[in-house]
């Protein structure tokens, strides 16, 4: 027990200290002129939703299917699955409403769907919950085709 407390915690060290090197985050290593960019487009996409008012007027009543992102701002494999969800919501965003919920900023509603990881996408229809895909989704193309069969295009 000790020996995996040990290793848990080196390797917590060890990535904190070793940085973030990845394209999708904002991290030191992102190239400056990239993320005023990735800014507007999110203000652009989709709707951030943190209260159940917000969330029933949005997503419940909604005419239109709706994608749905649980994510948290710490969480690596949500700031990978962000350039895809932006990138369907800029393409898809006629025919479907994109949200975002911080799982932290909006915990009752994080804990009424019972989301227990994130990323997590729901898909609604008719105020319905019709899909639930756990996990990133990093690959636009993949995620519209997810798109278009949840809701049959």
């Amino acid at each position: 027990m000790f020996k995996r407390i040990v290793y848990s915690v080196s390797f917590g060290i060890v990535l904190f200290l070793a940085g973030c090197k990845c394209p999708f985050c904002n991290c030191r290593y992102q190239d400056e002129k990239t993320q005023p960019a990735a800014a507007t487009t999110q203000e652009q996409t989709h709707i951030t939703i943190t209260t159940q008012e917000q969330f029933k007027k949005e997503v419940l009543d909604a005419p239109m299917g709706v994608i749905v992102d649980f994510y948290a701002d710490r969480c690596g494999a949500c700031k990978a699955s962000k350039p895809a969800f932006d990138a369907a919501a800029a393409q898809l965003g006629a025919k479907y409403k994109f949200i975002a919920i911080d799982v932290d900023k909006a915990e009752e509603i994080t804990q009424s769907f019972g989301i227990q990881g994130v990323p997590t996408f729901m898909f609604f229809k008719a105020g319905k919950n019709i899909h639930r895909i756990i996990g990133a989704i990093t690959n636009k193309e993949t995620f519209i085709s997810t798109i278009e069969k949840t809701f049959g295009k």
